[in-house]
Formats: C-alpha cells, structure tokens, sequence
C-alpha cells in the first residue's frame, strides 16, 4: 500500500481500531458484522485460528483459501470509499 494512501486511511484505522479495552476477538466480531455474508468465512476462519489454533497446526481449506483474495479486496475497496468520503 502506497505511504500516500496509508496516510489516507490512517484517520479512519485510528477511530476503528480505538478500542483499548477490546480485544482482537471483539475486533473480529465487529468486522464480522459489517460485512456481506460472502466475505465472511475467511474471516471467520481466521478468527477461529486466533482463538483455538497454535500457528504449527493451522489448517486452511482451499475452498477457504480462495476466499481470502476476494474478502481481502472488498475491505481494501471499502478503505478506499472511506478515504474517497462516500
């Protein structure tokens, strides 16, 4: 991600992220609500390692490993409407 555009969201990433009593796994939930039920397995799978899973023994699918890349893009697409200010 560009410096530029990294600067761009900061404001954004600041306010979301500005839960100091939160945890990751309430991070996790709060996202997972936001999003359309197509984006949600990748996220919920990885939720699910942080909880439950030593890294040594992560497993993902490859069903699961193809919906990374389009939940990766809809999040960096919906940054990029925050920063746009739509």
């Amino acid at each position: 991600m560009p410096a530029r555009r990294l600067g761009q969201l900061r404001p954004h990433l600041d306010h979301a992220c500005h839960w100091p009593d939160q945890s990751k796994d309430a991070a996790a939930g709060w996202a997972l609500a936001q999003l359309p039920l197509e984006h949600r397995p990748a996220l919920q799978h990885a939720r699910q390692l942080y909880l439950d899973c030593p890294y040594s023994k992560e497993s993902w699918s490859d069903a699961l490993q193809a919906r990374v890349r389009p939940h990766a893009d809809h999040v960096l697409a919906e940054l990029d409407r925050l920063v746009a200010g739509d």
